[in-house]
């Protein structure tokens, strides 16, 4: 995956760089074990490992059109917005919390 920013357009000098540091995320994303998904502040996901896509039925790129809030069951959308808050002021949110699956069945996920 190559990405461009104002900075450092593709093709010009850092691309290299850019290129050698996504090797360990991309390495990582694609042999962890575990589900992984990134989101943005927004909580738009823009990224997602396969066991991610396993788990909760979608590929990765209907994945990548959804927000968090979209994996909430309905009933625990309270809990989002908490939650969103609290990453919001830098803490850090370790919970378990049910996951909505495609199928609208839920999963226990650890965050």
């Amino acid at each position: 995956m190559t990405r461009r920013s104002a900075k450092h357009p593709v093709g010009e000098p850092g691309d290299e760089a850019l290129r050698v540091s996504e090797g360990p995320y991309r390495t990582l994303m694609e042999q962890a074990a575990d589900a992984i998904l990134v989101s943005d502040p927004a909580g738009n996901f823009i990224d997602a490992n396969d066991m991610a896509c396993r788990l909760i039925g979608y590929s990765r790129e209907e994945l990548l059109t959804l927000n968090i809030t979209d994996t909430y069951p309905a009933e625990d959308l309270p809990l989002a917005a908490s939650r969103s808050a609290a990453l919001a002021r830098g803490a850090r949110v370790v919970a378990e919390r049910r996951m909505r699956r495609k199928g609208g069945t839920a999963v226990l996920v650890s965050i």
